[in-house]
């Protein structure tokens, strides 16, 4: 059984990540390239494998909201 999806972000949002998440599986967006990419499908991922740009750590962006 898989850990997690792995999803390209440019199809998102989509019916198979949706679904594995309605069933525990964590869904990660491939391969976000900005902090605006990564804002826009936050509701349909629940992390993201990222290149060129520091996403937030979670703790600085409720701190910092």
């Amino acid at each position: 059984r898989p850990h997690f999806i792995a999803y390209d972000y440019k199809a998102l949002p989509a019916l198979g990540p949706h679904f594995a998440r309605t069933l525990g599986l964590p869904v990660l967006a491939w391969t976000v390239k900005d902090a605006g990419t990564w804002d826009r499908i936050k509701p349909y991922a629940d992390n993201l494998i990222f290149e060129g740009f520091r996403p937030p750590l979670p703790e600085m962006a409720e701190t910092h909201a």
